[in-house]
């Protein structure tokens, strides 16, 4: 990267067809002929030679190693951590879905550990996490890693918790002799522990080898109720009593006071109690700042729905569509996107709204 520093790149520009003239505007680097956003800050990779570099496709390492991890694992006191052993190419999908059929069920100690496309390994190597609070980061959940290092060496990489047993490890996987186990003892780097390497390695961005495969520390099976409030970025900004100004200005107290609004469902219309929220999340609709809070509570059991099991969604959606475009029609919102979209004169307004405003059934 220091090579890189400073270094100019033509980066692909991802326009939409209605925003092109917009993007063009506001971009002072932009190349027409390439259809390229030459950047310059920052610093970038420099450019690998000719077959310098290849990328690995490991999504077809998606099994189960745990009937094999039964046979290596190192003997505890006392009530051990659920862990479970998987091939690192698994998707987060998958691996939920593998995790449920376990006996008993299992389950991530976060829900929404990440994007349900994004293999296991990926989703640890950039850290990437959902939007709970109280659960550890799925990194935070690596017990253990087998790493195939440069020159196809395997390593076996654990924290200052011992998870396997390195005499019944080496039978399994003969490649990973005494010199090849980073574990509680380790010694190899001064100044540096096992859990230092672990934590490393599992955040390393793909710069430390390939991860086969992972040892996660998981949790029974539980349930988790979820519920999304729709509001305005007006409205929640008059829950948390802050305008506008003050979190452009970088007010600290200001930006404290929104967070706290989305962590209690008794200000932002979730009801679930900050007591018991384990996740905030905002979603903004930038053209008409439209909002939704979701927060969701974790359940002993799989949680029962609480709507109504045959809603009337048109009844229900006629109303609030109505309700928002004559609320503020002129600032195309809500209904008065689709409107402007569709290209619905202003004129019919009256008679459009009066159709959505009729009862179910008419």
């Amino acid at each position: 990267m220091i090579e890189g520093l400073n270094d100019i790149h033509a980066e692909p520009m991802d326009l939409l067809p209605q925003a092109v003239g917009r993007n063009l505007d506001f971009s002072t680097a932009y190349d027409q002929g390439q259809l390229r956003q030459i950047t310059f800050s920052g610093s970038q990779l420099p450019g690998f030679a000719k077959n310098a570099a290849c990328l690995i496709d490991t999504r077809s390492l998606a099994s189960s190693l745990q009937d094999q991890f039964r046979d290596i694992r190192f003997h505890v006191r006392g009530v051990p951590p659920v862990l479970f052993h998987v091939e690192a190419g698994i998707t987060m999908l998958d691996l939920q879905q593998l995790l449920d059929h376990q006996q008993p069920r299992l389950a991530l100690q976060a829900p929404s550990a990440g994007p349900s496309g994004a293999t296991l390994a990926g989703i640890l190597s950039t850290a990437t996490h959902g939007a709970e609070f109280r659960a550890p980061l799925p990194a935070d959940s690596v017990r253990a890693v087998h790493l195939v290092g440069p020159g196809g060496e395997q390593w076996w990489i654990e924290g200052d918790v011992p998870v396997a047993n390195q005499k019944k490890l080496q039978l399994r996987y003969p490649k990973i002799d005494k010199a090849h186990f980073i574990g509680n003892r380790w010694k190899g780097i001064p100044g540096l522990t096992a859990q230092d390497v672990l934590n490393a390695v599992t955040v390393s961005m793909g710069t430390m080898g390939v991860i086969y495969s992972v040892v996660l520390e998981v949790a029974p099976q539980y349930g988790v109720r979820q519920v999304v409030h729709p509001t305005t970025w007006d409205h929640l900004l008059l829950a948390a009593d802050v305008v506008e100004q003050d979190l452009r200005a970088g007010n600290t107290a200001a930006n404290q006071r929104v967070l706290n609004v989305l962590l209690d469902g008794s200000l932002n219309g979730t009801g679930i109690a900050e007591k018991d929220n384990v996740l905030a999340h905002l979603r903004i609709n930038p053209f008409n700042f439209d909002c939704w809070v979701i927060n969701q509570e974790i359940t002993p059991n799989l949680p029962d729905d609480a709507n109504n099991p045959s809603p009337d969604y048109l009844g229900a959606l006629a109303p609030a569509m109505a309700f928002r475009a004559v609320d503020k029609f002129q600032h195309k919102l809500a209904l008065g996107r689709i409107f402007d979209f569709l290209s619905w004169a202003t004129d019919d307004l009256d008679v459009v709204l009066a159709t959505l405003a009729r009862p179910a059934g008419f």
